[in-house]
Order: structure tokens, then sequence, then C-alpha cells
């Protein structure tokens, strides 16, 4: 098979998998395929986790924030972070979580006004974290102006 061919079936093989994994309780979390042009070989790898993760209180959670709750301190996060927001620039980030097998862009953050997720180094949530916590929201507001500039 060649890698034009397998294109026109990704997506139906996409959804067969997705279906394949939901009575299991497993959400994919990401699908990643390569074709071997030489023998036609395709690979698919398959990102799942448990769609109903929960901590040791009961409320639902990620993976990420997990991670994040484990691995803050060796960081030097706090682990109460998660979940808050911060202030960068002209735009608003909240602390989702941690990426797996990272060692510097680790922290996966979500931008508030459209929801798009991003990650960025431990460092800078650490600053503007600290940053938030020191000003008030007006020092905020022009300091994010300043910076916008």
């Amino acid at each position: 098979m060649r890698l034009s061919d397998y294109r026109k079936i990704d997506a139906r093989v996409n959804e067969a998998i997705k279906a394949a994994l939901a009575p299991f309780g497993l959400k994919v979390d990401g699908i990643s395929t390569g074709v071997a042009e030489l023998d036609g070989t395709v690979r698919i790898t398959v990102k799942a986790s448990d769609a109903n993760l929960k901590d040791k209180d009961g409320n639902a959670t990620t993976a990420e924030a997990e991670r994040f709750k484990r691995n803050a301190v060796p960081c030097n996060l706090d682990p109460a972070w998660l979940g808050q927001t911060f202030p960068a620039g002209r735009e608003s980030f909240k602390v989702l979580g941690m990426r797996e097998g990272r060692s510097a862009k680790c922290v996966v953050i979500e931008r508030v006004s459209d929801g798009s997720r991003r990650v960025c180094e431990p460092e800078m949530v650490r600053a503007y974290m600290k940053l938030a916590e020191k000003t008030g929201p007006r020092e905020r507001k022009d300091l994010a102006a300043a910076l916008a500039r």
C-alpha cells in the first residue's frame, strides 16, 4: 500500500479504531500512521487513555493533571496551580497538567479565549503565577498592556 492510497481511507480507519475502543471505556487521544513505501506496511499507533479517570477523591481528572500533581514540586511548581488561570500578555491561560517524557516544554496550558492547548516551560508558568500572586487585578491589566507593546 502506498501513502496516497492510505490517505484515502485514513478517516474511516480512525473512526473504526475509536469505535472499537469505546466499549472498553478507552478514549483515543491520538492516532499516528506511517506507511513504508518499500513494502507497503502500514503502522498505526494509537494513544488511548481511560476516559473515566478519577482521582483519589473520586473526582474526574486527566492523566496530565495527575502527572502535574505528582511532578510539580520537583519542577519547582506549586501543585495548587493546577486549574488556575494566569495572565500572559493580552491573553489568559489555564494550567491543565504536564506531558509525559518531556523535560523542557512539559506544562500543558489552555488559552482561555478559545480553548486551544499549548505547551510551555515550567519556568514560564512559575514566573507568571508568581507575578499574578504579587499583583492585583488592576496591576496585572496594566502589566499585560505594557508587555503587549
